[in-house]
């Protein structure tokens, strides 16, 4: 499991990263929409694994839990 959420950070820089390269192709509005949407995935499996590994103890799955709010109000 620990492998899993330490493995996160890693998809969320490849994942944003390629669409932030892309993102003049894709148009403003699509392009926002997708970065959104891989940063909501990927900081949702990031979150979901840290509480489950985590037992909900360490507070790493809030933060990530926050990060996708903010993501979802600019959407």
């Amino acid at each position: 499991m620990l492998r899993m959420v330490w493995q996160a950070s890693t998809v969320d820089w490849i994942g944003i990263g390629i669409l932030l390269i892309a993102a003049p192709t894709l148009g403003s509005e699509g392009a926002r929409r997708w970065v959104i949407g891989v940063a909501v995935a990927v900081y949702g499996y990031g979150a979901i694994g840290n509480a489950v590994a985590s037992r909900g103890r360490h507070v790493g799955w809030c933060l990530m839990a926050c990060v996708i709010a903010i993501a979802l109000m600019g959407l």
